[in-house]
């Protein structure tokens, strides 16, 4: 009856506009009018309701149909019941049909207060009357100027929502959360094709087919919404998710227990609980940010498996009490072995085969194992077959500061190895899985407290170099046995360890800090030392991307070593297809040494190679270069020298440079470093696979050249003169690089703040900022012994006048600032300074766990009591206290007083500079109405 009366309306206005236009149109305006009159009545009415009533509601305020654009047009408003902000799902449906015309998120605001405007283009035929639905409420509306016609079907069928089957998760063992995908691939459309997948629920999925949600221990309910190729959506499908508590023994995690090797299967070991009492604050660092070892010790070496880590601990400071450093008079330190739930390395398959290395194998029954068999002639006959007998246990590590009186009667014949034994205090630290392979996880105690270190003071032949290190203050592990390979099987660099503080005088746990023990082995030696084909047949074995170039095998005639044996039907050894093929590389590198320069190194296998070129990082006696019955160091360049000089000098067939040199910051791209550094550095160093360069510099662009310089700067060291008739030290030339203890300084680039800094005083290129600078070394000229130029160049690093940023040591990982903290217990790792930039890793765990967000440690509180710092710049490096509600109200006075101290940080103008950026979220009190963000009235802004 409806469609039959506005039917016979229309036909009659119709004739009646053959004689009368002009009136007809005139009521035309004249009904818009009205229905513009209404509408602002109504908008007055919503606004009382507004006022009137808190409770839910919908109410559509327009509904139109414009012929001339094929559009409708809708407005509606509400309040959602029960809901705070977010955004919720609204519906448009045909009121007669119930067919859905469109499919909306609103934005929901304060009260639950939420708006909708809609224009839809509608090919078909119009609805008559259209519904608003928001949950469970719903209110309608005739459809304005809708045609005689109207309420036809549009043919269109909506599509089908399907979110998947209910499922059920059991996190791993000691994880907090586990990544679940949704799956909404079952969705279909009977007369099209599903066009978009829309998710709702908390967390909040995106909008795509299998979108992917961290989920902690819980219920949840995902909610799909997905539209056809005509915009038409479906109605909504339910999944729910459950995730229960971790079952003891299962899970999939990556630790790192052990260094043993398996191919049996186990479940994870059992993790130490996380513990704090709150009076104490636990900063641990590994030393370098990576260390380097190899897998196989058949053919030689270059690196043991060894690591480092140091721990303070901090007594917070309360009731008034300045923080203290602690020592081992009230504290034991002790390491274990701890996962990561949100370990990107969690990404790799794990392996039944578990191989981490074969360094304390006995390959011939003698009792002599690879470690001892390579090792032992670094010892100067003190290191025993039985020391390295026990897998998991490292190499033993005298204490420094014995050092300088503890070899004298041995190295003199005056005395057995015993006597030194003792005297020098040789310690070696275990993994917590020594006892009981992939079952426990024994905590391991700290074999030092260091008060002070030795490092290398008037050791290396009595040329004075180094010093002793005072108030270091740290708990020391040195010569942890890591592998790069974790209890699963996996390749993981960065594995983590549990370091916790025990109070000896009850015996319990008072602090905890979770830290990376960063391992790797990527000598990458097969690139030009190995048979292309035998690349090519590896890299199809692993998945790997091995690309080499056979250069090192045609230059020099001798018996090449392949996959497939040598000419005389010897084999390479090898326990997995990657280390074959470094073996094949290893026992060729040997090969064409002894071609080249008379030795007979292949049949003395296995070779440890500073026992002929000398390495400092190896010199743990620091006694220099030594020739002993087993050692010819004072007469040969060093392993630095022999690698990088030697190599940085090759040129290829054309004559170029086979390491090529890397343009200086501002003058590459993205790609071109890439590549170059594949060329060059990631040759030998970690690089391709792992990331030894990490965290806050790399992600700012910085690369192993801007700090280090080029092949031939790193390789133009003080040994370019020894030889066996002019050895050690006469021959030593210490106006150049002595590797390991001269390397680049924070202050290089961090030369001062915003208004004492050396740009546009040195001229290497300047970072954006106009603060920093991004090349730590100028190259200048080198020097021979007697300081007159030798035509080579040297990389000469920048020593900054404002000691702002600058160590007080040697070098970085011996320095330590405000309060005796060590710098990187708050900063990181040498090559790995926090942030990591991918949130999940495990460089970014500790300072998570000791302030809250990742970074450097920056929040005062994780040693100081709220509140209890005064206006003071007395913090590190000048720093006023960081979120402190005290400081933010009150500091006025300070800044007027001396207006220069806050300019250092925050700009000539108090504009701002990278140097006073927050690290996290801030919340600020406004004392008045001055200034930008507190001129709308408000008490406080975050920021």
């Amino acid at each position: 009856m409806y469609k039959t009366k506005r039917r016979w309306t229309w036909l009659l206005l119709g004739a009646l506009t053959m004689f009368l236009a002009v009136p007809v149109v005139a009521d035309d305006q004249e009904r818009d009018e009205k229905h513009e009159k209404h509408e602002k009545h109504e908008k007055h009415e919503d606004r009382d309701d507004d006022r009137r009533s808190h409770q839910a509601y919908v109410k559509v305020t327009k509904a139109r149909w414009k012929a001339e654009k094929s559009r409708l047009e809708v407005k509606a408003k509400g309040r959602w019941p029960g809901a705070g902000k977010g955004y919720r799902e609204v519906q448009i449906l045909d009121a007669d049909s119930g067919n859905t015309l469109i499919s909306r998120r609103v934005k929901v605001e304060d009260k639950g207060k939420w708006k909708l405007e809609a224009k839809l283009h509608i090919s078909g035929s119009v609805p008559c009357r259209i519904r608003v639905v928001a949950g469970d409420l719903a209110a309608e509306r005739d459809v304005q100027h809708a045609p005689a016609d109207c309420g036809g079907q549009t043919g269109n069928q909506p599509p089908v929502a399907n979110a998947g089957p209910d499922r059920t998760y059991t996190l791993a063992v000691g994880a907090l959360g586990i990544d679940v995908t949704l799956d909404g691939s079952g969705s279909s459309d009977p007369d099209g094709q599903v066009a978009s997948w829309t998710w709702m629920g908390s967390p909040d999925p995106a909008d795509v087919v299998k979108p992917t949600v961290r989920l902690g221990e819980g219920t949840y309910v995902f909610t799909l919404i997905v539209h056809d190729d005509q915009g038409a959506p479906s109605a909504p499908d339910a999944v729910t998710i459950t995730v229960k508590a971790a079952q003891p023994g299962g899970g999939d995690v990556s630790i790192n227990s052990t260094s043993t090797n398996t191919s049996d299967t186990h479940s994870p070991v059992p993790e130490q609980p996380f513990v704090n009492d709150g009076r104490f604050a636990l900063l641990a660092s590994n030393d370098l940010g990576m260390h380097c070892a190899d897998l196989d010790y058949r053919v030689f070496s270059i690196l043991p498996p060894f690591n480092v880590v140091h721990a303070q601990v901090v007594k917070k400071g309360v009731n008034g009490q300045k923080p203290s450093l602690q020592d081992d008079s009230t504290l034991e330190l002790v390491y274990s072995a701890v996962s990561n739930p949100q370990d990107p390395a969690l990404s790799k398959l794990p392996s039944i085969d578990v191989f981490k290395g074969n360094f304390w194998e006995d390959p011939n029954g003698d009792g002599r194992s690879l470690a001892y068999d390579t090792y032992a002639p670094l010892y100067f006959g003190l290191l025993k077959p039985a020391d390295v007998a026990q897998r998991d246990l490292g190499i033993p590590v005298p204490d420094s500061i014995l050092l300088r009186g503890c070899l004298q009667d041995y190295l003199a014949g005056n005395e057995g190895i015993d006597g030194p034994r003792s005297k020098c205090g040789l310690g070696q630290q275990a993994m917590p899985g020594k006892d009981d392979p992939y079952a426990i996880n024994q905590p391991q105690p700290f074999g030092r407290f260091d008060r002070e270190i030795n490092f290398f003071n008037e050791l290396l032949g009595g040329v004075g170099l180094g010093g002793i290190i005072t108030e270091t203050n740290w708990w020391a592990a040195d010569g942890v046995p890591m592998s790069p390979v974790d209890d699963a099987g996996r390749r993981n660099a960065y594995p983590l360890m549990r370091v916790q503080a025990i109070e000896k005088s009850s015996g319990q746990v008072v602090a905890t800090t979770d830290v990376v023990l960063p391992v790797a082995s990527e000598a990458d030696c097969q690139n030009c030392h190995a048979p292309v084909l035998d690349c090519a047949d590896t890299a199809a074995q692993t998945g790997l991307d091995i690309q080499c170039n056979g250069s090192a095998i045609e230059r020099t005639s001798f018996d090449v070593m392949t996959l497939s044996g040598d000419s005389q039907g010897n084999m390479p050894p090898g326990d997995t297809p990657l280390e074959a093929l470094s073996n094949v590389a290893k026992i060729n590198i040997l090969r064409v040494h002894d071609a080249k320069h008379g030795t007979d190194l292949d049949q003395r296998r296995p070779i440890q190679c500073s026992t002929c070129h000398y390495s400092p990082a190896l010199d743990l006696a620091q006694l220099g270069p030594v020739d002993s019955p087993q050692t010819e160091q004072r007469g040969h360049a060093t392993m630095s020298r022999v690698m990088h000089a030697f190599h940085g000098e090759l040129k290829d067939d054309q004559g170029n440079p086979l390491f090529p040199d890397m343009p200086a910051p501002g003058n590459r791209d993205s790609q071109q470093v890439a590549d170059l550094l594949n060329q060059t550095c990631y040759q030998c160093h970690p690089g391709k696979r792992t990331q030894c360069l990490r965290g806050a510099m790399a992600k700012g662009g910085v690369v192993c050249q801007d700090c280090h310089g080029d092949m031939r700067h790193v390789g133009n060291d003080f040994s370019g003169q020894m030889s066996p008739d002019n050895p050690w030290p006469v021959a030593a030339n210490l106006n150049k690089r002595v590797p390991w203890a001269s390397e680049p300084k924070c202050q290089a680039c961090h030369t001062g703040d915003a208004m004492d800094n050396l740009v546009g005083q040195v001229q290497v290129p300047v970072a954006a900022d106009g603060i920093r600078l991004l090349q730590a070394y100028t190259v200048q000229p080198g020097m021979d012994s007697s300081g007159a130029p030798d035509g080579t160049e040297v990389a000469k690093i920048t020593l900054a006048a404002n000691k702002r940023f600058a160590e007080n040591e040697t070098l970085y990982r011996l320095s330590k600032g405000h309060g005796g903290v060590m710098c990187e217990g708050c900063h990181g790792a040498t090559h790995a300074v926090f942030p990591n930039p991918i949130d999940g890793a495990n460089d970014n765990v500790a300072a998570k766990q000791l302030q809250g967000h990742a970074g450097t440690i920056v929040e005062c509180t994780t040693c100081h009591e709220q509140g209890s710092l005064g206006l003071t710049l007395e913090g590190p490096h000048g720093m006023h206290p960081v979120a402190d509600r005290h400081w933010n109200k009150e500091h006025e006075d300070l800044a007027e007083r001396d207006k220069n101290a806050c300019r250092a940080c925050h700009g000539r103008n108090g504009e701002g500079t990278v140097l006073s950026r927050t690290a996290a979220p801030r919340t600020l009190i406004c004392k008045n109405t001055k200034g930008s963000w507190c001129r709308s009235g408000q008490r406080e802004v975050s920021v």
